[in-house]
């Protein structure tokens, strides 16, 4: 570091946490109040600069936002230009690559945003958050918009491998919050996030790769056991965020050739807690052989983010109206005599599922 009059240079020659290294210049003119500074990584891993201490999370997955006050009165009247170039930024099993982050302070506002859009799965990743200082509480307003993404290259990327294929997905984010600490920004939380899938194939064989996010998705589809593959026209995840909770009344949804899906649930992004039920019927028009099907089930999602518990019930399509279901009831019926014939029989003429109605459709209007 070297002093001159009234300003600061720092030169960081290089740092190196882990598999991360850094390096820049930073000048400060304390009279101003002016800071510019531009680094530079060539990688850059957020498991280097995770915490170690396990107070902030329980057994179960749970976690508390640290209570970290932000330098409210430091950022009133800061004159701030900051620049970071990552050429490689690895964030749990997700690249990004050549990711220019831009910070600014000016008239009491602090901006950080990526500019130019960062480059992911075949698609432009934008993100952009305003912090004014200037009311005595602070407000906070972020968005996140990519354009159309490759699914399967993003899924890809994360998994190893993709159970989609011929697909994109889109995500939209708009919050805002207001507060002086972590705390009472995420406690604040309103807005809302809005992620949707363009048409594309679920891979059969995928329900074998084992990990918890093909097993849920899996269970979601009806699968003809003779085909590579099951059709879907989109998928839609809508969450509307008050007071730091992300919930959906029927603002998950899914049309596959198959299987209509539709779910509700929420996210406590207070502390990482989930609780989600996803509900799918049948819509197959042929009668079809349940022997030579895999069968979509109902699903409920809890615990947390980091320690999902996942459960399926496949009786609940006892109670779906589609050729497949009746099939079903109808192979029930038939091995069994008298009460439980007619129950069975009753359930099938009961059954109050509409397949006219478009879960993405409904996701949306949510």
């Amino acid at each position: 570091m070297l002093v001159v009059s009234k300003e600061l240079h720092f030169n960081l020659t290089k740092l190196q946490l882990g598999n991360s290294n850094v390096d820049g210049k930073l000048l400060v003119k304390m009279e101003n109040k002016q800071v510019t500074g531009e680094f530079n990584a060539n990688k850059l891993d957020s498991a280097d600069f995770a915490s170690n201490n396990q107070q902030n999370s329980t057994s179960n997955g749970e976690y508390s936002i640290p209570s970290i006050q932000l330098p409210v009165e430091q950022l009133k009247h800061l004159d701030l230009n900051l620049q970071l170039n990552i050429k490689a930024l690895t964030m749990a099993n997700l690249a990004v690559n050549n990711l220019k982050i831009v910070a600014t302070a000016k008239n009491n506002i602090l901006n950080i945003k990526l500019d130019p859009a960062a480059n992911i799965a075949n698609g432009n990743l934008n993100l952009n958050l305003n912090y004014n200082v200037t009311p005595q509480n602070p407000s906070l307003e972020l968005s996140i918009k990519t354009s159309p993404l490759q699914l399967d290259v993003l899924l890809k990327t994360i998994l190893g491998k993709s159970p989609i294929s011929g697909s994109n997905v889109e995500l939209q984010t708009n919050l805002t919050s207001h507060g002086t600490n972590l705390v009472e920004l995420v406690n604040n939380l309103h807005g809302s996030i809005l992620t949707t899938v363009g048409p594309g194939q679920y891979l059969n064989s995928s329900s074998q790769l084992g990990d918890l996010f093909t097993t849920i998705l899996g269970a979601m589809f009806t699968i003809d056991k003779h085909q590579a593959s099951t059709a879907f026209t989109c998928a839609v995840i809508n969450l509307k965020v008050n007071n730091g909770i992300a919930s959906a009344h029927n603002g998950i949804g899914l049309e596959a050739s198959t299987v209509n899906v539709l779910g509700s649930g929420e996210l406590d992004l207070r502390n990482g807690r989930i609780d989600f039920s996803i509900n799918p019927q049948n819509i197959s028009k042929n009668p079809l052989d349940v022997n030579q099907f895999t069968l979509a089930q109902l699903i409920k999602i809890s615990g947390t983010i980091s320690k999902p518990r996942v459960s399926f019930d496949p009786m609940s399509l006892l109670t779906m109206n589609s050729p497949i279901t009746k099939s079903l009831l109808a192979k029930i019926a038939g091995g069994v005599p008298g009460q439980l014939a007619a129950a069975a029989e009753g359930m099938i003429a009961s059954s109050s599922g509409n397949n006219n109605i478009s879960p993405c459709k409904t996701a949306l209007e949510r």
